[in-house]
């Protein structure tokens, strides 16, 4: 971690370093070598106070199964100000759920999964890119 910190900021790079992971000793030890270091938190559980354990990490991302989600979990991290990621999805029944909680971001191996469950006429296809 400490050679990675030099690396980056020889180059000036430390703000573009975006470190996930589910080892909180190790992503709080990178934030300490380095502040500029942005952290994405893991969460393959449901903490009781998911907005405390963002502050308490300095992270900027949760990054959790949809299905530990809930409408307000996702709405008190909103209002928090962080970023929520759904994980990798690749069920249509989780890309939907995705969408109604109204996560940021999730990633998925199943593109036509975002065809289906997209509201109107998906964004890639109104570029003209599909």
């Amino acid at each position: 971690m400490e050679r990675l910190a030099d690396l980056t900021g020889e180059y000036g790079m430390g703000e573009q370093v975006f470190a996930f992971g589910a080892d909180y000793m190790v992503l709080k030890h990178l934030k300490q070598v380095n502040p500029e270091f942005h952290i994405g938190l893991i969460v393959p559980f449901v903490p009781a106070d998911p907005v405390k354990l963002m502050e308490e990490m300095d992270a900027m991302v949760y990054l959790s199964y949809v299905y530990n989600m809930t409408p307000k979990i996702v709405e008190d991290l909103h209002r928090a100000g962080y970023f929520v990621d759904g994980a990798i999805l690749r069920e249509e029944k989780w890309t939907r759920l995705a969408r109604e909680l109204g996560v940021d971001m999730y990633e998925s191996d199943r593109p036509e999964l975002e065809k289906r469950t997209a509201a109107g006429k998906n964004v890639i296809e109104k570029q003209g890119n599909i």
